[in-house]
């Protein structure tokens, strides 16, 4: 291998989560087993949580005067709203700031 593959190839790759970070340093100091895997299940639980939640919001605005609501019913009632959301879309999820981009490009 290269040296710029083998550069490439670490720019590339990620970091250890916080969990595998973790989970590290309990082996490094010799910590049970039994508590290495209870991080591990929870942290796995956890993440599909997060992801199931994430996953549920899709298309909801989960902030400010329309918390709740659909951004396609957002945009019937107050397109100025929706265009705001588009200038300020850090405040948005990907899925929803596709929903956003689609809903005013349609216009």
């Amino acid at each position: 291998m290269t040296e710029i593959q083998q550069n490439q190839q670490e720019i590339n790759q990620k970091p250890p989560s916080y969990t595998q970070q973790l989970k590290d340093h309990m082996i490094k100091n010799k910590c049970p087993k039994k508590y290495i895997d209870m991080i591990a299940t929870f942290a796995l639980e956890y993440s599909t949580r997060r992801e199931a939640d994430k996953k549920a919001n899709e298309g909801t605005i989960t902030f400010g005067k329309y918390k709740g609501k659909k951004i396609n019913d957002v945009f019937e009632l107050d397109k100025p709203y929706v265009m705001w959301l588009q200038r300020n879309n850090k405040y948005l999820s990907d899925a929803n700031k596709q929903v956003v981009e689609e809903l005013l490009k349609v216009e």
